[in-house]
């Protein structure tokens, strides 16, 4: 996944791709490097998992055109 990172991220900026996406590929590679999630878009044994300065989703999100976060929780039933 990180070796193709830069390729959804071209994607992203053409319009090719949700930005969402992005966002998912990108938590997942932290996730899995065993660091915060950046878009609040993993989570383990139904809860979040760990983010990065929990106060900056909600601008990261919006950036990428993503829903807010307490909204897709809510849609997830977290």
């Amino acid at each position: 996944m990180k070796e193709y990172f830069y390729v959804v991220e071209e994607l992203v900026k053409r319009g090719d791709l949700d930005g969402g996406q992005l966002a998912i590929m990108e938590d997942r590679i932290l996730m899995l490097e065993g660091l915060p999630q950046k878009y609040g878009s993993q989570f383990t044994n139904d809860k979040l998992y760990e983010v990065d300065n929990i106060d900056s989703v909600v601008l990261r999100r919006k950036r990428l055109g993503m829903m807010p976060l307490e909204q897709y929780l809510s849609l997830i039933h977290i």
